[in-house]
């Protein structure tokens, strides 16, 4: 998961090292390490203040089980313990839900700032995935019925149920602006589904289904503009199958790239960067990868030189208030919110 600031990327790791780690995404080094609670870590989610870090564990036993540590990054202490192994952070910072881990059905929602659970509800199958909206009223949840369901992040009351896989559900992920939810499926059942469905979230219409993956959707996040989404799982056939990622355009379901292709060990993590210039990924072996997005267009690089700066600058004012010659945001006129953006990506590179 990368930070709020993009500055960092945190992982964790399975149950050969159970840690979690953060690093410096400009160059790899490492910043801080987090001791094992258990089996090992299947989930990481920065709050967005960017203070701390929600680290989920299987814990072992029979039936396993889950618990989600919340970490204060910076005093590196312990502030609430929480059931599930997969955890996510609202957008808004208050609250957190959890769920999964062996065989939990309940997602449960915490108040960060006290630790306080406000909903503990009851899904009716495993707990596989969680994921809040971008408004933070939402939380959908995915379970080993196939089922994607949403429900009111404050009182838990249920909301609507996507249907339309037919394996378990194992990976969702809202789009920006909150009107799509992308759900991904795991290829446990015969026949086996590994597609990627994108569903409108206010009525629950089925929009498109991407058929990429061969066995097991891992992974799935969107850009930041919305128009791209990534996803991480394995292709092939055993015991010949290998892993990709995958850039799919989601205005029509265009597959744009294949990356990666390589290791039977597994990505079982992607995500976009904060202004989606990158994307990090997991790998197995214990490797964290952070790669450039090829379609990412550099903001306010109006001369194309892969650099914003000084001549930028000078495109823009020379066309600032007269034409578009410098617009950045769309709006077929060169102003003030232009500038802002340019000025706010100064010297930023982009090749």
């Amino acid at each position: 998961a990368f930070s709020p600031d993009g500055q960092t990327v945190a992982s964790g790791a399975d149950y050969t090292d159970s840690t979690a780690k953060i690093w410096d995404a400009a160059d790899g080094t490492l910043l801080q390490t987090f001791p094992p609670h258990s089996w090992g870590v299947v989930s990481v989610d920065f709050s967005p203040d960017g203070q701390l870090l929600a680290v989920g564990h299987v814990v072992a036993g029979y039936p396993p089980g889950g618990r989600v540590v919340v970490w204060d990054i910076a005093e590196a202490t312990e502030l609430h313990t929480f059931g599930g192994c997969y955890a996510a952070f609202s957008p808004d910072g208050e609250l957190l839900a959890s769920g999964g881990g062996g065989p939990i059905r309940d997602v449960y929602v915490h108040r960060v700032s006290d630790g306080e659970e406000i909903a503990q509800i009851y899904t009716g199958s495993y707990v596989t995935a969680v994921a809040f909206s971008p408004d933070s009223q939402i939380i959908a949840s995915g379970g080993s019925d196939n089922v994607v369901r949403l429900w009111d992040a404050y009182t838990g009351a249920p909301i609507r149920t996507l249907v339309g896989h037919s394996d378990d559900i194992s990976a969702l992920a809202f789009s920006p602006d909150g009107e799509i939810l992308a759900s991904g499926a795991a290829g446990f059942d015969e026949p086996s589904d590994s597609t990627i469905k994108l569903w409108q979230v206010s009525d629950g219409t089925l929009l498109q289904t991407l058929d990429g993956h061969d066995q097991w959707v891992y992974a799935l996040s969107y850009a930041p503009n919305g128009e791209h989404l990534l996803s991480s799982g394995r292709d092939g056939s055993s015991p010949n199958s290998y892993t990709t990622i995958r850039l799919w355009q989601v205005a029509d379901g265009a597959l744009l790239g294949t990356y990666d292709q390589g290791t039977q060990y597994g990505v079982p993590s992607v995500e976009f960067s904060p202004n989606g210039d990158r994307f990090a990924y997991g790998r197995g072996r214990g490797y964290v990868a952070v790669a450039r997005n090829p379609l990412y267009e550099c903001p306010g690089d109006l001369d194309d030189d892969g650099i914003v700066g000084q001549a930028d600058l000078g495109i823009l004012l020379a066309s600032y208030g007269v034409d578009d010659g410098g617009d950045l945001d769309g709006d077929n006129d060169t102003d003030q919110a232009d500038l802002g953006i340019l000025l706010a990506h100064w010297g930023e590179g982009c090749e």
